[in-house]
């Protein structure tokens, strides 16, 4: 019964708050494609308007590397759920390379979330600073989520955290 009730909290969590709340977030820009897919936290935009595009990397999510297990369905996942599509972000930071750190949502709906909702992506603890309390929740309510359903790489039953292969596949890790 506990793990019922624990599921139904993580479950009403996840979906009612995965849209956009106008009071709070900050939107960024809005209209804006989805033209590349680098992996499963990592996509370029095309800001329709200026004629330029941006790589974003998605705030406070770690997907496996493509040379890792998973990278590759993780890579398409995120390809499946944005690519062609029109987007709006919630820019968080820059990073040391150049690219702009957001949240990425598609008709009101979190994708960061949802990369780890589905199993495609760790929650990044290492940034969690940069969320607010509830983000925190439902961002760890999503992996938990994914890790008891057994989906994506919780299949595996010790699937290596993206942060650690690239400690040890330093040739085969991308910029993080």
């Amino acid at each position: 019964m506990q793990i019922l009730a624990k599921l139904v909290v993580a479950t009403t969590i996840l979906f009612s708050t995965c849209f956009v709340n106008p009071e709070t977030k900050k939107i960024e820009a809005a209209g804006i494609e989805v033209v590349g897919i680098s992996d499963g936290d990592t996509l370029t935009v095309l800001y329709r308007n200026e004629k330029r595009q941006q790589k974003i990397r998605l705030a406070t999510i770690d997907a496996p590397e493509y040379s890792q297990a998973y990278g590759t369905k993780s890579r398409q996942h995120l390809s499946d759920l944005v690519f062609r599509k029109q987007v709006t972000i919630r820019k968080i930071s820059d990073d040391r390379y150049g690219r702009v750190v957001a949240e990425v949502f598609l008709d009101g709906k979190n994708i960061n979330v949802e990369q780890i909702k589905s199993g495609n992506a760790w929650h990044y603890k290492h940034h969690e600073k940069q969320q607010t309390p509830k983000e925190r929740l439902i961002y760890s309510a999503a992996e938990e989520f994914a890790r008891e359903n057994k989906l994506g790489i919780w299949q595996d039953k010790n699937p290596m955290p993206p942060w650690d292969y690239r400690k040890h596949n330093p040739r085969n890790g991308s910029k993080k």
